[in-house]
């Protein structure tokens, strides 16, 4: 019987079997190798071209720390109040002086949405600088949660926007404004005892200015996020739901206040966006309009040439906007800023940890913070860059190793730091 090649010629058994599955076996890892070689090629540019365009705006001042310390400048020479003048000035363990350093650290917090120093003395004022960053972040996760907890639950989501037209007195505009949300709110109470509908809101003011007409200085307005808990919901008594919460608002005009309808506006979020959601959350958790200008380092875009921010007034910084500033912070004293219904957090589901806010921390030594106050800002806004930007390797995923090493590279520079020069070159590292 003839021999079979294919069994007992070596060379036979190369060549027809095992040849062709090893050069494909080698063609396929060479594939996936350049593949990968070249993702993280693009990933590396992508890290330069952001660290390089991060240095650039500093070096001309236009970054998100020199715009937050420009208003806070302006605030401390300019705020209505001592507190909010001095505010984020001096460390909590040096007013208590029979406490020790570290019963009240000062620690720099850094999360997607801002960067806060806790253990310094605050105001508490929403319209601060520093007091709105603090809690902006939380509060803009909380609604994202809660709009989450909606979708998850098959419940219908609107953003809706209030309105009503300028007034010259900012006292007279949230009494205004007071009034009409208590009837929408009134309105939710009429759905739950006639149709059984939960209704959750949380609602936040928000406020532009009228520099050079006094009698319309003042447009403060309403963001908010309203939840029903049908999906099916559409219309009641045969009037959509949008109409009838815009009916309810214009219901309550007066002689001396009348809104008009094309001014108020609802419109469903899509559920099927996770930016869409980001952005909504932001958008009315941003405290008045404030946090997420400062968090962004921009200033909002006005509808016209004769409508400004607050933070437009502070860096305009003239005699007029410096007027209209503290009458400003003067009339909305304990105003509640941002509300949410007590059933906000009924909305919640149980999520995984990697659902939860990320903040990341280092601790400022007391000793050490005569040399980082002038720089924490260009620090923080450093950090946030490095461990929400920087620190996403080839594939997509969070590359936890990079961002333990930007957390000892900036507490050990800040601890072997000696000098302001020390620490402003930490700001040119590349981590």
């Amino acid at each position: 019987m003839p021999k079979d090649n294919k069994l007992h010629n070596p060379s036979g058994l190369d060549s027809i079997c095992l040849t062709p599955e090893l050069s494909l076996s080698v063609s396929g890892y060479n594939s996936e190798y350049l593949k990968a070689m070249a993702a993280i090629e693009q990933n590396r540019k992508e890290r330069k071209e952001r660290i390089d365009a991060f240095i650039n705006r500093y070096e001309n001042n236009g970054s998100q720390s020199q715009h937050l310390k420009t208003l806070m400048q302006f605030q401390r020479q300019n705020a209505p109040s001592k507190t909010m003048r001095i505010c984020h000035s001096i460390p909590i363990a040096c007013i208590k002086k029979d406490s020790a350093p570290q019963e009240n650290p000062i620690t720099l917090n850094v999360n997607q949405y801002a960067y806060s120093l806790k253990g310094l003395n605050r105001c508490k004022n929403p319209y601060c600088i520093q007091c709105s960053r603090s809690k902006a972040g939380q509060r803009a996760h909380r609604i994202k949660n809660g709009i989450f907890g909606a979708d998850a639950k098959g419940l219908r989501v609107l953003f809706a926007t209030f309105t009503i037209p300028r007034q010259e007195c900012i006292k007279t505009a949230r009494a205004e404004i007071s009034r009409r949300w208590k009837g929408l709110t009134e309105l939710f109470h009429d759905w739950k005892k006639q149709y059984g509908i939960t209704t959750y809101y949380t609602r936040a003011l928000d406020v532009t200015f009228s520099k050079y007409v006094k009698a319309d200085r003042y447009h403060l307005h309403i963001h908010s996020i309203i939840v029903l808990d049908a999906d099916t919901i559409e219309s009641l008594e045969g009037q959509s739901i949008d109409d009838m919460l815009i009916d309810r608002w214009i219901s309550q005009n007066t002689d001396k206040v009348r809104c008009r309808q094309v001014s108020q506006n609802i419109q469903t979020v899509d559920l099927n966006d996770d930016s869409n959601i980001n952005k909504v959350s932001k958008y009315v958790g941003k405290m008045a309009g404030l946090a997420l200008e400062i968090s962004q380092g921009t200033v909002k875009d006005a509808k016209s040439s004769t409508s400004s921010s607050l933070s437009d007034l502070m860096i305009d910084n003239t005699p007029l906007t410096r007027v209209i500033y503290n009458q400003f912070l003067t009339g909305m004293q304990r105003a509640r800023t941002l509300q949410f219904s007590r059933n906000w957090d009924d909305l919640f589901i149980e999520s995984d940890e990697e659902d939860e806010l990320q903040e990341y921390s280092i601790n400022i030594p007391l000793d050490k913070w005569s040399i980082v106050r002038d720089h924490w800002h260009d620090i923080g806004e450093k950090m946030q860059m490095e461990i929400f930007q920087n620190s996403i390797n080839a594939s997509g995923d969070v590359d936890h190793h990079r961002i333990e090493t930007v957390l000892e590279t900036v507490q050990d520079a800040i601890n072997e730091a000696s000098t302001q020069a020390e620490i402003g070159l930490l700001i040119y590292y590349n981590f």
